[in-house]
């Protein structure tokens, strides 16, 4: 979105950009908090009001949390449009260094104002931005990026691992945090290499793919519902049709 170069129209985006996500995620939060209350034993109302009263810290279904941080960015990209347009690329890669540092210092726990959640899930926009227009897509570019990608998997492995070890239990501190800078770079890895392979699909491979994208999200809301009979009934526990 940071590429748009249109002059900003806020009637525009509030129905074009912003209404495309805030009417699906209030509409699936409602379902999500009238779905909460059926049970095996059948409908409690009290529990879905509970859910609902709760949707404003908590989503309705954990598979919709991604909106509570998603949709706050569409108040910061206008901003980020103007300063992409304003200054020049040393700013755009000034801000998103510092950004980077901060990610830094979430991962280990170095919390002050920069540990807000708004900046650094805002954060991602000008990488986005800077990865898709301004990295040169060569293999020698998308080769560091996978070795980046590479180790910053490694190392959440190695930490997530001995961290239960020591704790004698499953943890993982924030190592599994989108807001840290390996997460960062395992993302930037894949958005690389899918970049790279992607710009030369061929005309059949380009349609699945596009199908794949067009449903994926829908899919991912959807299949909390096919999962609801497993665990109301103890299907998952050795049943055999599983």
């Amino acid at each position: 979105m940071l590429s748009d170069k249109r002059p900003f129209d806020l009637k525009y985006y509030i129905r074009r950009r912003l209404g495309k996500v805030l009417v699906p995620f209030v509409i699936w939060s409602l379902f999500y908090a009238y779905f909460s209350g059926w049970t095996a034993h059948g409908f409690d109302g009290e529990h879905a009001t509970e859910v609902l009263t709760q949707s404003l810290d908590k989503a309705t279904y954990y598979h919709l949390g991604f909106f509570y941080y998603f949709i706050p960015l569409y108040f910061v990209i206008p901003f980020l449009q103007v300063f992409v347009r304003r200054y020049d690329d040393r700013a755009l890669y000034a801000l998103t260094a510092l950004w980077l540092l901060t990610t830094c210092l979430f991962l280990f726990r170095i919390d002050g104002i920069w540990s807000g959640q708004m900046w650094l899930y805002s954060g991602l926009l000008p990488l986005g931005y800077i990865l898709y227009q301004k990295v040169p897509l060569n293999r020698t570019s998308v080769s560091i990026f996978v070795l980046l990608g590479l180790i910053a998997f490694g190392a959440t492995i190695y930490q997530v691992v001995h961290m239960s070890m020591e704790a004698g239990k499953y943890t993982f501190g924030r190592w599994l945090s989108y807001k840290t800078i390996n997460t960062v770079a395992a993302a930037s890895m894949v958005f690389m290499v899918c970049r790279y392979y992607g710009e030369n699909l061929s005309a059949g491979a380009d349609k699945v793919v596009s199908f794949i994208s067009k449903h994926s999200l829908g899919i991912y809301i959807l299949h909390p519902i096919f999962l609801w009979p497993m665990k109301e009934f103890g299907w998952y526990q050795g049943h055999p049709a599983w």
